[in-house]
């Protein structure tokens, strides 16, 4: 039992000198300037995390002149149109089931209010048009 207990101990004393080995290699390599610029990472693009882009979700999907369910039709979506995303209201509204904002949709040439519960938002084009192009196969 001594045996396996001072194995154990020895193994935990190596483990632990092999750790501070590379937590020096580690500092070291990331201390100092080389003077050496020849490697230069891109620049990082801003990854907003806003939905720019709206798909239609329904059949039909009203483009009103206003953020209301009583203000007039100003254009009709299809399901699966897409469209650009110019601003949101900063309210909240139940309707259709669903409590979310308005979105201010730019849609051939056209601008119109849109309830979120009748649209997909997304962040990137492709990823609209990846899913205009599941709502049409269904």
């Amino acid at each position: 039992m001594r045996r396996l207990s001072l194995a154990l101990s020895a193994r935990r004393r190596v483990l632990a000198v092999l750790g501070s080995l590379l937590l020096a290699t580690l500092v070291a390599a990331c201390g100092g300037d080389t003077g050496d610029d020849s490697f230069a990472a891109p620049a990082t693009p801003v990854i907003s995390g806003r939905a720019r882009w709206a798909v239609a979700e329904q059949t039909y999907v009203p483009l009103r002149t206003e953020p209301r369910l009583e203000a007039s039709i100003a254009a009709q979506m299809r399901r699966g149109d897409i469209a650009e995303i110019a601003e949101r209201t900063g309210f909240r509204e139940t309707q259709f089931g669903s409590r979310d904002h308005w979105y201010q949709l730019q849609f051939e040439g056209l601008e119109g209010w849109v309830h979120g519960a009748q649209i997909g938002r997304f962040e990137l084009i492709r990823q609209a048009e990846n899913a205009a192009e599941r709502w049409l196969d269904d």
